[in-house]
């Protein structure tokens, strides 16, 4: 669907309506091709939209989705908004939409955003995807094992309209590519994701998941223990998403259980710098020019130099604070998020490093090639987290990577996990998260001393 067409779809709702009324809409279309046993197991398209409406009444809002775009659908979810509302506002003492700043209107402008569009992925179809995971075939039938995986291309589309003037529309393509190459002794796991088909090394993925296969077999066991750890991006990307979900909201900051709270402008970790940035593009990151409610995003520092810096806010979190809201609001149907605020384009700024330059620093070991089952509530203010290696674990002797190692437990704070970092390289990935819809720009992060348990 294109821009246009779902912005009139929302302005003939408006045109009939009154009062203070917000339209958010996100249309789309996703194909999934699904495989194992190195084989397609289940192809398709589907198409969707959700529509939310949100109504503003006196000091209360009501909100109401549907997911269907027809002036008669779209007329009753502002009607079940409104009268959601109306009973906020009916019940005594109700402070849901207490100090509530309304819609956004027409006022301040988005700023111009790199595409994130492909117009070869918003057309490409089930052959497309059957080019993507057939390399994925032949590489694992060469090496003797098993390829198992998924490739999804989307086309979607993000509107939002006020009767306060907000008029904006976005659309964006992304392409995603997991391989996992297995046998009865080892598997290993990669991925690639970005906004454009031409743009994910299907042939790469497929390698690289096969060698990690094959590199794993026979592994040796290791006691618990400290051990200093070089993270892959995949690995990096976990931990980021569950601080992006207990710590870089504003509510998290409001209920003092985020790592960042009462600690603005103090050094709680090593050198490192953790962004929100769904303005530049930069690691090949989708853009983003506004949220859900019409605001304009914004860049935004979680820790700088390892100094903290202050959450993301949407509307109603930023007039709460007194401050201007930055563009975050959850992501429509998304109920993740229904917490408040969230950053969906996080960043790791690059270092000075290459792998090699990392290996060459450990002289024992452990290289971690992503995690798995990761819980990040432990302890939110500390951000203790715990979870397990998967899809790679190598044991480092004199700084090369030797055998394969039995997949461990840690339990970390990753804020004193930070303060150990001891290298972190130039080149980045683009990874999607585990949990979300979120992305994550990543280096390799070597931090000595990580805690495995068991």
């Amino acid at each position: 669907m294109t821009e246009a067409e779902l912005l009139e779809a929302l302005e003939a709702a408006l045109r009939v309506s009154d009062g203070e009324v917000e339209l958010s809409a996100q249309a789309g279309r996703q194909g999934t091709t699904r495989f194992a046993g190195s084989r397609v197991t289940q192809t398709g398209d589907v198409e969707d939209v959700t529509v939310q409406a949100r109504v503003r009444q006196g000091a209360s809002v009501g909100a109401a989705r549907t997911n269907a775009l027809d002036a008669d659908s779209i007329a009753r979810t502002i009607a079940q908004a409104r009268a959601q509302a109306q009973a906020q506002a009916s019940v005594a003492g109700a402070q849901s939409g207490t100090g509530f700043p309304g819609f956004a209107d027409g006022g301040a402008a988005a700023t111009a955003v790199p595409s994130s569009f492909d117009e070869a992925t918003a057309v490409a179809d089930a052959s497309a995807r059957a080019a993507l995971v057939e390399p994925a075939f032949r590489a694992a039938t060469r090496a003797g094992l098993s390829a198992a995986g998924l490739a999804v291309l989307t086309d979607s589309t993000l509107a939002v309209a006020t009767r306060a003037g907000c008029r904006r529309s976005f659309r964006s393509t992304a392409a995603r590519l997991d391989v996992i190459a297995a046998d009865g002794n080892a598997s290993a796991r990669a991925s690639r994701c970005a906004t454009a088909i031409a743009n994910l090394p299907a042939a790469e993925v497929a390698a690289e998941a096969c060698e990690g296969a094959l590199r794993g077999r026979d592994p040796i066991e290791l006691p618990p223990g400290a051990y200093d750890v070089i993270l892959e991006p995949a690995a990096v990307a976990e931990v980021l998403e569950w601080l992006a979900l207990t710590s870089f909201g504003a509510r998290a900051i409001e209920e003092g259980s985020s790592c960042l709270a009462g600690r603005l402008g103090q050094r709680i970790t090593g050198p490192i710098t953790i962004y929100d940035d769904a303005l530049s593009g930069d690691g090949g990151c989708p853009t983003l020019p506004f949220d859900a409610e019409g605001t304009p995003t914004r860049k935004v520092s979680f820790l700088s130099g390892g100094v903290a810096g202050g959450p993301v806010y949407d509307r109603a979190s930023a007039a709460r604070a007194g401050v201007e809201p930055t563009g975050h609001s959850p992501p429509l149907a998304d109920d993740l998020f229904d917490g408040g605020a969230v950053p969906t384009h996080l960043h790791i700024a690059p270092g000075p490093d290459d792998t090699d330059a990392l290996l060459a620093r450990v002289e024992r070991g452990l290289w971690v090639t992503r995690f798995h089952y990761v819980n990040g509530l432990l302890d939110t203010r500390r951000a203790l987290m715990t979870g397990m290696t998967r899809d790679g674990l190598h044991l480092i002797e004199n700084g090369k990577r030797t055998r394969p190692v039995r997949n461990l437990r840690w339990t970390e704070s990753v804020l004193d996990a930070f303060t150990r970092l001891a290298g972190t390289t130039r080149t980045r990935q683009l990874i999607a998260a585990g949990l979300s819809d979120s992305v994550f720009v990543c280096p390799t992060l070597l931090l000595r001393a990580w805690t495995f348990t068991g």
